[in-house]
């Protein structure tokens, strides 16, 4: 029997590699972020490959040239960035990264909780000022309602430490179904209700057409002034130009966001000047642990793959994730 072929746009490095090929695959490596300069050998390495490891390739990769491609395994969360129609049209599976960042995400919103709620950029400025005055406008996330759009791996990693600094924890899902580390998981019909109760709301939704521009113009009007609201899953989750407006008016405590309807945000984005918000540039998955963790999914899905065996964190195109 022949050894299947992987092929990874990723550099994971010659040990990585050599723990795949123990595993009894053939390996083959085109580093993505040397695009579009080396389409032409990651097109002839891909009419090869049974498998593909990586993140985003597809913009100088052609399906039609991956005629024995089977699985493509994603390093990330979001794969709206894939060639659904066609994916979907050949019978190919594809597994994501569905819970591998959650500590460094979780760690991300708390991160931007506390800079808001602790006016850590007044400081700042003040620091950089030389200028020394005492300020009382400070909150405790003690006691605190966070309010999460979707219950998911992310949602739940993020409450049970919310949890730790005596928050109440509420979420919004398709399902409603009960999550670990928050106390109450409603339908989603019912996100404009507990709006008005939400001290921060912090959305963990996919991108879906059911999601796009869920927090409205109307909606976000609806959440308390001076909330804090964190976007650390898609951009198209919020309408940009209502959060703008409601940020420029001041009706948000603060207003952290680590992802965009259009990425790179734009130069000219009113954002980026807006005292009470914070950018990170799609960062927050980023950590010293990240890529081990991914790295170990990756192996347990090659494994199973391998022998066989069902795969963890297969998409389902149909719901979204």
């Amino acid at each position: 029997m022949s050894q299947p072929t992987v092929l990874f746009t990723l550099p994971y490095g010659d040990e990585a590699f050599a723990r795949v090929e123990k595993l009894g695959y053939r390996v083959l490596y085109i580093d993505e972020k040397r695009l579009p300069e080396a389409a032409a050998p990651l097109a002839m390495a891909a009419r090869e490959a049974e498998v593909l490891v990586g993140y985003d390739p597809f913009p100088h990769l052609s399906l039609a040239d991956c005629p024995q491609l089977r699985l493509i395994q994603l390093v990330s969360v979001g794969f709206d960035h894939l060639p659904r129609q066609e994916i979907e049209s050949r019978g190919i599976a594809v597994a994501h990264n569905a819970g591998q960042t959650k500590i460094p995400i979780s760690e991300w919103v708390l991160f931007q909780l506390l800079e808001i709620f602790k006016n850590a950029r007044l400081f700042l400025r003040q620091q950089a000022e030389h200028r020394w005055q005492v300020q009382t406008d400070i909150l405790e996330l003690w006691g605190k309602t966070v309010l999460f759009l979707g219950a998911g791996n992310i949602a739940s990693e993020t409450a049970k430490k919310c949890k730790a600094f005596g928050c109440t924890t509420l979420a919004v899902s398709r399902s409603g179904r009960p999550a670990e580390g928050i106390d109450q998981v409603s339908p989603i019909g019912q996100l404009e209700a507990l709006l008005p109760r939400a001290d921060a709301l912090v959305c963990t939704l996919p991108a879906t057409p059911e999601t796009h521009h869920l927090l409205n113009g109307p909606l976000l009007q609806k959440t308390k002034p001076g909330c804090a609201l964190v976007n650390v899953s898609r951009g198209s989750v919020i309408d940009t130009q209502a959060l703008t407006l409601l940020a420029a008016q001041h009706h948000f405590r603060g207003v952290a966001l680590d992802v965009f309807e259009e990425e790179p945000l734009g130069a000219d984005s009113p954002l980026w000047d807006l005292p009470g918000v914070y950018i990170t540039p799609h960062n927050a998955i980023f950590s010293d642990n990240c890529d081990g963790r991914i790295f170990e999914m990756v192996c347990q899905n090659l494994k199973a793959y391998a022998k066989g065996e069902p795969l963890a964190d297969l998409v389902d195109f149909s719901r979204g994730y």
